[in-house]
């Protein structure tokens, strides 16, 4: 992971990624906040900022509306896809289940 993502950071970077690869669509921040344990959205506001400034998320401004609200972007994320597909196949060579 990049410097400076660590705790509740990592934690909602992950959970973004882990959110869009099962429903192939961005979460909003209440789903942010609901699935990282934060009681309002406006702790998972902050942490996006944080994750902007650290240029692996973008937020794509938008005219308003309902499609707004899942206007993000994980920064090359097939990048990242790719080098977690790596990690793993190390982890877990051919053969080898994981219980």
């Amino acid at each position: 992971m990049k410097e400076g993502m660590e705790g509740r950071i990592c934690e909602a970077y992950l959970f973004i990624v882990r959110y869009f690869a099962e429903r192939g669509y961005w979460p909003s921040l209440r789903e942010v906040a609901d699935g990282i344990g934060l009681a309002n959205p406006s702790g998972a506001a902050y942490i996006m900022s944080r994750l902007r400034g650290l240029k692996v998320l973008n937020v794509v401004r938008g005219g308003g509306g309902a499609a707004s609200a899942r206007r993000i972007e994980v920064a090359g994320l097939s990048e990242r896809l790719r080098a977690v597909a790596a990690e793993w196949l190390t982890l877990f060579p051919k053969g080898q289940a994981s219980s």
